[in-house]
């Protein structure tokens, strides 16, 4: 698949631009106190030993602040009089995630407000649709250095805090269990950004105990792809470029032998494992199988409800599928699991094409492009997608970063 045309950068490396950046720079912290608080909800569990991320008066506060804050961005940029913003081009990398995201959004409200299903598909559907904001947000700063430090900065604080209280509640609670996409990477990220062995090796060693930390199966199958692509991008650049094809190929088959091996451990070592409720996990994926069999296309077009309705005791459970991606499979068929296929492939390649291009920024995307790595290995074996602090994370940090990657190309950001 071609890469579909750079979008326009306004330059703003002059003195009098990165002036005007300066001054329009207060309206862009409502939308890092969004970011902030999805963060603070997602590593909830970490601080409180409880989880945030499902109580009704907060998981949809990121959103309501901010869809008012880029409100104000806009204005914010129009009344500092900053180059106009170009609202075109972002379509053309995000369209994936577009199409899948109205895809769901109008099958779970026909389902909401028609057939009265109460447990929809519509955190999944809204949130992508998100996505040209968070794009356009990121391509049109201007000064990349003021979108990707905070950004950094705040990763890095909600992984550091994560780690440190699944140390304390170590052995009683698994604090880092289905947040694995959003901690390991950011060590990786520490481990392409330093210059001198020992940095490289405490990075390593950070990651090897957040692996451990994760008391999961999930955890541990994103510890060793971690590592197999710290050692891919190593082989890739120390060889020569007619070697290159190769070693991606072998790379490929390693990370495929990986997850494969782990999926074979699973099955038939499973009791010594750590995993959830197993009886409960096979009999949703086979229940998905056979929705899946009996439409494979677009499946039930997200019309049918996104979990099902378990009895203990006196208390009716809603226990969504353990699965997004068998989610996609029952709910959109091999329309919407090829949609979001498209989108994390297109976004992975030009992440690592922006890494290889530019020394300077290296670190940076390539802890991205493992970060939708481990989103698509997480989101396998866990329902992501429907809890709305994790959305938010997830598709602004994948469009915040596209925004950011279509701006880099142009060499306009140095990491250092």
């Amino acid at each position: 698949m071609d890469s579909p045309p750079l979008t326009t950068i306004h330059d703003m490396s002059g003195p009098g631009r990165l002036k005007e950046c300066q001054r329009v720079m207060f309206s862009e912290y409502p939308l890092w106190i969004a970011f902030s608080f999805a963060l603070f909800v997602t590593i909830s569990e970490a601080i409180f030993g409880i989880p945030l991320r499902n109580a009704l008066v907060l998981k949809h506060i990121p959103l309501l602040v901010f869809l008012p804050a880029f409100t104000l961005y806009i204005v914010g940029r129009t009344l500092g009089g900053a180059p106009r913003i170009d609202f075109t081009g972002w379509f053309s990398w995000l369209w994936p995630f577009l199409l899948l995201g109205s895809f769901a959004t109008i099958g779970s409200l026909y389902a909401r407000f028609i057939l009265d299903v109460k447990e929809t598909f519509l955190v999944l559907g809204i949130y992508m649709l998100l996505t040209p904001l968070f794009y356009i947000w990121g391509r049109e700063v201007g000064n990349t250095k003021k979108i990707v430090r905070p950004f950094l900065f705040l990763w890095g604080v909600s992984s550091c805090v994560a780690v440190a209280g699944s140390i304390i509640y170590f052995g009683k609670v698994a604090v880092l269990h289905s947040i694995e996409f959003l901690v390991q990477p950011f060590f990786v990220y520490l481990f392409f950004v330093q210059k001198k062995i020992v940095g490289k090796l405490l990075a390593l060693f950070l990651l090897a105990t957040a692996t451990i930390l994760t008391q999961k199966l999930t955890g541990y199958i994103n510890g060793i792809s971690a590592i197999s692509y710290i050692g891919l991008v190593y082989v890739d650049t120390s060889v020569s470029s007619k070697w290159q094809t190769a070693i991606r190929v072998v790379g490929m088959i390693v990370l495929v032998a990986v997850v494969g091996s782990s999926i074979l451990g699973f099955i038939y070592f499973r009791e010594y494992l750590p995993s959830g409720n197993m009886d409960v996990r096979l009999h949703q994926y086979g229940n998905v199988f056979t929705a899946f069999l009996q439409s494979p296309i677009w499946g039930q077009a997200y019309t049918a409800a996104s979990g099902e309705t378990y009895i203990e005791y006196t208390r009716s459970l809603n226990i969504p599928t353990h699965s997004d991606i068998l989610d996609l499979l029952k709910e959109g068929g091999v329309v919407a699991l090829g949609l979001w296929l498209i989108g994390i492939f297109v976004s992975i390649r030009l992440f690592v094409r922006c890494a290889m291009k530019n020394l300077k920024t290296a670190a940076f995307f390539h802890a991205m492009a493992f970060l939708a790595i481990s989103i698509a290995v997480d989101c396998a074996v866990n329902p992501l997608f429907l809890t709305p602090s994790y959305a938010f994370i997830i598709w602004g940090s994948l469009a915040l970063t596209l925004g950011v990657a279509t701006d880099t190309r142009k060499g306009q950001f140095n990491e250092s």
